[in-house]
C-alpha cells in the first residue's frame, strides 16, 4: 500500500500522491497549474515569496516576464478559495510578491 504524502494549511489539505485537494474535508477541483500554485503557497505558508521565486517554481520554462500570468492565476485561485472564505489568505506584498497566511489554527470553515 502506498503511503500518501499530505501537506496542510488549516482547512486546506493536499494529497500530493494522488494530486487531490480537499478544503474543509470536501474535494475541490483545480487545473494542474492552479494546483501547482496552491501547492507552492501551502508549502511556503507564512512566507513572503517574490514574483521571481514563484515564477521559477510554478512556471520553470517561462523565459520572459510571466508576472501578468501569475496575477491572473492568483485571481483565479482567490476566486476558488472564496467559497470557504479563504480568498484573503493570499496576500499581495506590494512590488515584492505574495504570501499565503499560515492557517494552522484555522481548521474549520
Amino acid at each position: 500500500m502506498t503511503e500518501h504524502k499530505i501537506i496542510r494549511n488549516g482547512p486546506i489539505q493536499m494529497d500530493l500522491t494522488i494530486n487531490q485537494v480537499c478544503i474543509g474535508g470536501a474535494p475541490v477541483r483545480f487545473t494542474p497549474k492552479e494546483y501547482d500554485l496552491l501547492k507552492f503557497f501551502v508549502e511556503n505558508k507564512g512566507q513572503t515569496k517574490t514574483y521571481a521565486e514563484i515564477l521559477r517554481d510554478v512556471w520553470p520554462f517561462v523565459r520572459n516576464d510571466g508576472t501578468p500570468n501569475l496575477t491572473v492565476y492568483i485571481y483565479i485561485l482567490r476566486q476558488k478559495l472564496k467559497e470557504w472564505h479563504l480568498d484573503q489568505s493570499i496576500k499581495s506584498q506590494l512590488r515584492v510578491g505574495y504570501r499565503m497566511e499560515d492557517l494552522t489554527s484555522r481548521t474549520a470553515v
